[in-house]
């Protein structure tokens, strides 16, 4: 994902359009795919995190998206 990132800042991806599969008729321009994809991967690594909590007799419901933030560099 981080090099299709990457190559996606030396072009213009604001006219490009990805096909769905939810339908013909939908297509999701490149920056969207790319926020959707980053988003559905964040919510996958959430659930991960919770179920170790979870496991570990932790309060999994105090992790949330600022456990994945990654400082400023």
């Amino acid at each position: 994902m981080l090099s299709l990132l990457q190559a996606a800042k030396q072009i213009d991806i604001g006219g490009i359009r990805i096909p769905t599969t939810l339908s013909k008729l939908i297509a999701l321009k490149a920056g969207d795919t790319f926020r959707f994809l980053i988003a559905h991967a964040q919510r996958h690594m959430l659930q991960a995190i919770r179920s170790v909590e979870k496991a570990r007799g932790a309060d999994a419901a105090a992790v949330t998206l600022q456990f994945l933030s990654i400082p400023a560099r």
